[in-house]
């Protein structure tokens, strides 16, 4: 495993301190999706750590993923894991150095398997949750809550989403004390490695984050970015 995958409570919560949606031709997965002013119970299903008491070793840990994604207005889902450490080269980081503070520098989120249940009438179901590791995501949160709770699978929780604009929309995530933990135990998951991130090779790279550019055409980025991408605070 390379260092674009980070796992661990203690690793990630120093990215949170450093720092201070699905794939349309990807796997499919049902994701974890809020509208402005929406809340739903959540109950995680994966540990930050394997030291916590509640780690199930059949499920694994949740993790951050080290990502770039092409900031050109309508090409956000263009987004894989960074190779820079793994492959030794990477498009993304060749296309920062190129064009800093366009968008391509490298962009950690967090995913792991829930169950959510929106109160709409629907049985509660697993689904994957994306977020940023920024003020304004759930994740230093939940941080918090791992070390407070020793853990975050045995409490029940309400996610909120506020705003519905890119630049107003912010996250909370709050214990319900008392909350009935549901019987997870026959629960499929999803491989998040394999269907929450993409890895491409190098060789493939620029075809990946712009199909129409020629092997002469640079990847075009609008001189009015301004290096947020529209998945930064967005399920």
């Amino acid at each position: 495993m390379g260092n674009n995958i980070i796992k661990g409570l203690a690793s990630i919560q120093a990215e949170i301190d450093q720092q201070s949606g699905d794939f349309e031709d990807g796997p499919k997965a049902r994701w974890v999706g809020l509208k402005g002013g929406q809340s739903a119970k959540i109950w995680f299903l994966q540990e930050f750590d394997e030291d916590s008491p509640y780690f199930d070793p059949k499920v694994g840990t949740l993790f951050v993923g080290v990502e770039h994604s092409n900031p050109e207005p309508g090409m956000f889902k263009r987004k894989a894991l960074c190779s820079i450490e793994t492959q030794g080269q990477c498009f993304g980081c060749e296309m920062n150095k190129r064009l800093p503070k366009k968008g391509w520098q490298q962009k950690k989120r967090l995913y792991v398997n829930v169950l959510i249940d929106y109160n709409k009438g629907e049985d509660p179901f697993v689904a994957i949750l994306s977020q940023g590791i920024g003020g304004k995501s759930i994740t230093p949160n939940l941080a918090q809550a791992a070390v407070d709770y020793k853990g975050i699978t045995q409490t029940l929780f309400r996610i909120t989403r506020t705003g519905s604009e890119m630049n107003n929309t912010s996250y909370t995530v709050l214990p319900l004390p008392g909350g009935d933990i549901p019987d997870t135990s026959t629960l499929e998951l999803y491989d998040l490695e394999a269907v929450a991130t993409r890895t491409i090779p190098y060789d493939e790279q620029k075809k990946f984050y712009a199909p129409s550019a020629t092997e002469d055409e640079k990847v075009p980025v609008s001189e009015s970015d301004t290096g947020d991408s529209p998945t930064d605070f967005e399920w």
